[in-house]
């Protein structure tokens, strides 16, 4: 995104580094595996070099607005790309390259086209980025109730409250609630459905 939008403001300004770039977006065979050092330690060097070009340009005054906004908000999200994931060292030969930071934040971007996108799992062994939906239905299919969140939140967090507006907006007093084991993991949950008249099976 910092390169496209510095090519459309002044192309000239990519002179440095646009061979090593276009090898690397075009997938050349020849390159390294993606997880060779080599191969990080170049992509982090053209990322940084990159990220000081464009720093240096939103001091242009002259720079509209929109801009200014659009190459500041796409900055932001390679400087923090680069802070969340790699750190500058020097090695035994007194070479500057980088490393993988293992104890990134938790809250780390993972996704520069949808920065809120977290990681979620459905199972031990399987985990996606994105988001959740919880969704609740009547036995026949009938969707009574959706709600979207990002996707580390837990499917309990909200079933007494969708539950609560569901059973108000559409008059329904449910004898009992079916969800998975989630659903019931919570003895607040339990004790809730019980509250309102139903009953939770999970």
């Amino acid at each position: 995104k910092v390169y496209k939008t510095l090519s459309v403001l002044d192309s000239s300004l990519l002179t440095r580094i646009e061979p090593g770039y276009l090898k690397f977006v075009r997938h050349d065979e020849a390159k390294p595996t993606k997880k060779s050092q080599p191969y990080i330690n170049q992509v982090v060097r053209m990322a940084r070099e990159l990220l000081s070009i464009a720093e240096q340009k939103l001091t242009d005054k002259a720079l509209p607005n929109s801009w200014q906004e659009k190459l500041a908000t796409n900055t932001a999200l390679l400087k923090r790309v680069l802070e969340e994931n790699v750190r500058i060292i020097t090695d035994e030969n007194g070479q500057q390259c980088c490393e993988e930071i293992n104890d990134k934040p938790k809250d780390r971007l993972l996704s520069v086209a949808d920065p809120e996108a977290k990681v979620g799992a459905t199972s031990n062994t399987k985990r996606f980025v994105g988001y959740r939906a919880h969704v609740h239905m009547t036995s026949t299919g009938y969707i009574t109730n959706v709600l979207g969140t990002i996707a580390p939140v837990n499917e309990q967090k909200y079933l007494l409250s969708m539950f609560d507006e569901e059973c108000a907006r559409h008059k329904l007093q449910p004898p009992k609630v079916i969800g998975d084991a989630m659903y019931g993991a919570s003895g607040e949950n339990r004790q809730g459905i019980r509250d309102r008249g139903s009953f939770l099976v999970s």
